[in-house]
């Protein structure tokens, strides 16, 4: 009997077992429509950007005595509001589920160390996940940060622009957690406490307080950060709300 998972790229014959495992984890998600699946497409297991080649959705699944026993699904982030590829190739780890009766036993962190290695080989500089309250401890144990209850995440690769994300209250996943892949090529990484929703305008209030400080220097912003924040500035940010959209005054 096997003793160690084998972790290999999915097939489409595949997904009817990874459906049936997401459904044994994520119940509630499943019913409400959110499978992390590639909805149910078989092809999208191995789509690609037709413009250069990279995977934009990658599923791996764990094997044990070649039965699938669990799966992660990582894909190329995309920013925020006009739902773009991230031209720097970051990546979300969008789920990870193993069945009951194999927790516990190393088969989710061998996912996400290959998931890691294998975002590690396009390039991208980070990767981040929404996790539970419950995940949180995994997440630290196989060496990633995990945020503030609430708070997103900021980042910026020396060669590009300021990059946003929060996590997901409604679905269960109040938490950021990521790991930096290239730490030299980041010139910051900070999280900031959600205020209007916004990834992007939530980062830079955070660091326009950060700037007031004199921790950062605002000559050495980006344009995408400079032009939010002349607009706090000039207009001032839009009344803070919840993670579920009420109104903080």
């Amino acid at each position: 009997m096997q003793s160690e998972p084998t972790i290999r790229a999915a097939d489409p014959i595949d997904l009817a077992q990874l459906q049936h495992i997401e459904r044994r984890s994520f119940p509630n998600l499943v019913s409400a429509g959110e499978s992390a699946l590639a909805y149910g497409d078989a092809n999208i297991l191995s789509k690609t950007n037709a413009s250069d080649g990279t995977r934009l959705v990658t599923h791996l699944v764990a094997t044990m005595d070649e039965t699938v026993i669990g799966f992660a699904v990582a894909r190329v982030f995309t920013l925020p509001g006009d739902g773009q590829l991230d031209p720097d190739r970051n990546v979300l780890l969008d789920r990870v589920a193993v069945l009951p009766d194999f927790r516990r036993g190393g088969v989710a962190a061998a996912l996400v160390q290959q998931a890691v290695k294998q975002t590690s080989s396009i390039g991208s500089h980070l990767a981040l996940a929404h996790v539970s309250e419950q995940a949180a401890p995994f997440y630290r144990a196989v060496g990633w940060n995990v945020g503030s209850h609430g708070h997103g995440l900021a980042w910026r690769p020396k060669t590009s622009f300021l990059h946003a994300d929060l996590p997901d209250a409604r679905l269960g996943f109040p938490l950021m957690a990521w790991r930096a892949l290239r730490p030299a090529d980041l010139s910051m990484t900070y999280s900031f406490p959600r205020r209007v929703g916004i990834p992007t305008l939530d980062a830079v209030h955070a660091l326009k307080k950060m700037i007031d400080r004199g921790e950062v220097e605002r000559q050495g912003l980006d344009d995408v950060a400079l032009i939010a924040l002349e607009m706090i500035e000039n207009i001032g940010s839009p009344p803070a709300r919840g993670s579920f959209g009420q109104r903080i005054d």
